[in-house]
């Protein structure tokens, strides 16, 4: 346990280090793209049901990276949207998914290696809502720190073609995670005559004071990313990508989701 602390203090230093920076370090290469694919996606969400549901759902993302001589940062947002297999003889689980992910790398040897910060959205409801009272909406909302390792190999190059493989695995270590047990808290003073009203006023704060400071043996995000590259006078780059994306949150009310992507990115380099 002291190791993984360790580990987690490094991570925060590391991220805050990287505002006080004051070193000449302009960017060598910028890269800014989008990215379009299909995600399999397999949830368990313990509070609608105990049985795992899959759908095919498209996935979105745009990303820009930027990169010097011994510093890399990678920024992308994606976005995806689905309904588990309506045939499903229990319940099917509609489901919205919108992440953020920024690492600031530093080049150790062959290997990019640094802080990483993602946040995660998570939102289910059952596609029949009936049985589910007033508020069938079960969500998951998460601020997680942790670190990145990336490396990109070089297959083979000519005056204007290059062809590489890149490979990313990003975990989390400390989360900072919003998941109430039991729908939507209300507001403070609910209780108290003439205050409280029956509305969405006052959930925003609620909300956010609700969620809890969890390790990796509570809360988890991992990210892994295989991806082959070919690039044209390095200005235009074309990928095909393979992504791993696993996120649970571990207690009485468990919810977990794992998914495969297979997308198609197009980037201009400048």
């Amino acid at each position: 346990m002291k190791l993984y602390y360790r580990l987690v203090t490094f991570c925060l230093l590391a991220v805050l280090a990287t505002t006080a920076i004051t070193q000449d370090n302009k960017s060598k290469l910028r890269e800014i793209g989008i990215e379009i694919g299909i995600r399999q996606n397999n949830l368990y969400e313990q509070r609608l049901s105990n049985n795992w549901k899959r759908s095919y759902q498209p996935v979105y993302a745009v990303f820009n990276n930027k990169q010097t001589d011994n510093r890399r940062q990678l920024f992308r947002m994606e976005f995806s949207q689905g309904v588990s297999n309506r045939s499903d003889q229990f319940i099917s689980f509609k489901n919205l998914q919108a992440n953020v992910h920024y690492s600031y790398l530093w080049k150790i040897k062959n290997e990019w290696i640094g802080p990483s910060y993602s946040s995660e959205t998570l939102l289910i409801w059952p596609s029949n809502t009936d049985k589910f009272g007033n508020n069938p909406i079960t969500y998951t909302i998460a601020q997680n720190l942790g670190f990145t390792i990336d490396r990109t190999y070089n297959l083979k190059s000519t005056d204007d073609w290059s062809f590489d493989i890149n490979r990313t695995i990003q975990s989390s270590l400390l989360s900072y995670n919003i998941r109430p047990a039991y729908g939507h808290p209300y507001p403070e003073e609910y209780l108290q005559e003439g205050v409280f009203t029956p509305t969405r006023r006052g959930m925003g704060k609620a909300i956010a004071k609700s969620g809890k400071l969890q390790t990796i043996n509570k809360k988890l995000h991992l990210n892994l990313v295989l991806g082959l590259n070919l690039t044209y006078r390095d200005a235009l780059k074309m990928g095909l990508n393979y992504r791993y994306n696993y996120s649970a949150t571990l207690s009485n009310q468990s919810v977990k989701n794992s998914s495969h992507d297979l997308s198609f990115a197009l980037s201009y380099i400048y």
